[in-house]
């Protein structure tokens, strides 16, 4: 049986997995952009409190809780990343953003499939590179397209899993990775 090495949990916690699941379509409403990895986490806060505000000025209903979709990882040390929220249906989705003067506000779908998750509590790199190893160990293939430039990801998802309103202490927060797998 497959376990992390010891300094892979080191100040991590996994609350679930890793496994792999079947997961459903999801669409949903984001803002898009390319991100620089120094600075990462400032980036994307910055782009969850964009969404929000955008989200006060556009009512849609929501079916769950926003998450980051890792798009691309590029060799320039830059990221496309989502900062997301699932809504009902791609024409809402579509409809929510259509005539939006954001360029970076957009409308896209999560693919169904099968994917390796794992729900862990504090320190995402380490969470990321368990889940990253437990699927080579598994002999489980990460859907995506590597090509001189970086990899692209078909769907690369952190999914926050805890009301940062009533947890506001990040190292408490429940997220959960969900990475699509090559059929």
């Amino acid at each position: 049986m497959w376990a992390p090495k010891k300094w892979l949990t080191l100040l991590m916690k996994i609350v679930s997995g890793p496994e792999v699941v079947e997961r459903p379509e999801v669409p949903y409403v984001a803002f898009r952009d390319r991100v620089p990895f120094k600075g990462f986490a400032t980036h994307t806060a910055a782009m969850h409190g964009e969404l929000a505000r955008w989200l006060q000025s556009h009512p849609v209903d929501t079916t769950g809780p926003q998450f980051l979709r890792l798009h691309v990882i590029d060799l320039s040390d830059r990221a496309t990343v989502s900062v997301a929220v699932p809504v009902a249906s791609a024409d809402v989705a579509a409809q929510a953003v259509e005539g939006d003067e954001d360029s970076r506000m957009v409308a896209d779908v999560i693919p169904a499939g099968r994917y390796a998750t794992l729900t862990y509590m504090n320190h995402g790199v380490k969470a990321n590179l368990t889940l990253t190893k437990w699927c080579a160990a598994q002999g489980l293939e990460i859907e995506r397209l590597r090509d001189d430039t970086g990899n692209t990801f078909t769907a690369r998802l952190e999914t926050l899993l805890t009301d940062p309103a009533q947890e506001p202490r990040v190292a408490r927060q429940r997220v959960r990775l969900d990475f699509k797998l090559a059929d």
